[in-house]
């Protein structure tokens, strides 16, 4: 079964300047190392302490408490999430 949704995906690539809100929860495209495009979700975007712009995540840490780290992959797309919908 093939489900559809409306997502718009943002291509960076295209339009740089095109971000979302910061800390709104986003799912993004990325490149890896060895080329494969990936989706990535619960990511969002900020600024840093520098005024760069980010995408971070939540890991666990050592103590398995949600801590920020910086996706270092490069993000190439963002989409919001799509809205809900019944199966």
């Amino acid at each position: 079964m093939l489900l559809k949704t409306d997502v718009e995906w943002h291509d960076l690539r295209m339009d740089a300047e095109d971000l979302p809100g910061e800390g709104e929860p986003v799912i993004v495209t990325i490149e890896s190392i060895s080329g494969e495009r990936l989706v990535w979700h619960d990511v969002y975007f900020k600024y840093n302490d520098f005024r760069e712009p980010c995408w971070c995540t939540a890991a666990l840490n050592e103590y398995g408490w949600p801590e920020e780290t910086v996706v270092w992959y490069p993000v190439i797309a963002w989409a919001y999430y799509p809205e809900p919908y019944y199966i």
